[in-house]
């Protein structure tokens, strides 16, 4: 059984993934092999997987135009949210891997995550306190047809999912809107500024309206603002610790090594 991770590492995150895949011991089991799509190259990841003491064995870098011998991302390149969008559905859709990870790149993982949980894929979930929630939702229903089974939110940094669900999920979307799975999705609404589309909720709404999954929420984090902030928190009490502001996100090289620190030396 082949486990494959698909991370995309964007213009300004690299040292918050050195952060996120010193990690990597928490996820059960072990992946087998991690693909990084990134406009950042080999050399430069490589430099900071030494300083970082990461083992990059199992790890490949690819370019940002990878994917673009193999599909017609046109559409999907008005928005950098957009395309890793596309860049991880044409990952499931192009490696050949039985079960894949996808990971973003600003999530640290401050406990275990079991991909499985007594044979079920297990999803990562939030509640629904966002009002982008009601929008994925809504446009997934126009995509799939098929509408929310559980009262929370899937877009957590970590979605795992199988080839089979994929290739069954592809085919359903073709055969409704008679076209490839990247233009019926552009299809249904043109992509701008509102940020409509999430892959994980596309992928968690279809699996979830199937058998073979379960999910788990955690307590969200507080606000962060400051570095102060990161410090006051007890982080024992947390699952994960994400990156969606400022000063965590953009870190610089010297912070991220600081926060690895912090964390190794605090939660237990």
């Amino acid at each position: 059984m082949n486990l494959t991770r698909i991370m995309c590492v964007g213009p300004g995150r690299i040292n918050e993934a050195m952060a996120t895949l010193k990690f990597d011991y928490q996820i059960h089991p072990q992946l087998d092999w991690t693909y990084i799509i990134s406009p950042y190259t080999k050399e430069e990841f490589e430099r900071l997987f030494k300083e970082f003491n990461i083992n990059y064995q199992s790890i490949e870098i690819l370019p940002e135009n990878y994917f673009d011998q193999y599909y017609d991302l046109t559409r999907w390149k008005v928005d950098n949210w957009y395309k890793q969008q596309a860049f991880k559905l044409c990952a499931l859709d192009h490696f050949n891997s039985e079960y894949f990870l996808i990971q973003d790149c600003d999530l640290v993982l401050l406990n275990p995550y079991s991909i499985w949980v007594s044979g079920n894929l297990n999803f990562k979930a939030e509640p629904l306190w966002n009002d982008y929630h009601s929008v994925y939702a809504d446009m997934v229903e126009k995509i799939i047809g098929l509408d929310r089974k559980i009262p929370y939110s899937l877009v957590n940094e970590l979605m795992p999912y199988s080839k089979q669900d994929w290739q069954t999920l592809k085919e359903h979307i073709e055969n409704v809107h008679s076209t490839n799975f990247l233009d019926a999705i552009v299809n249904v609404r043109a992509f701008d500024e509102t940020k409509w589309f999430s892959e994980y909720e596309l992928l968690g709404i279809w699996k979830t309206n199937q058998t073979g999954w379960t999910y788990f929420s955690h307590v969200s984090q507080p606000q962060i603002d400051t570095w102060e902030d990161v410090w006051s928190i007890d982080w024992n009490q947390y699952h994960s610790l994400k990156f969606h502001t400022r000063p965590l996100k953009f870190m610089n090289e010297q912070e991220a090594k600081i926060l690895v620190r912090y964390i190794n030396d605090t939660v237990s």
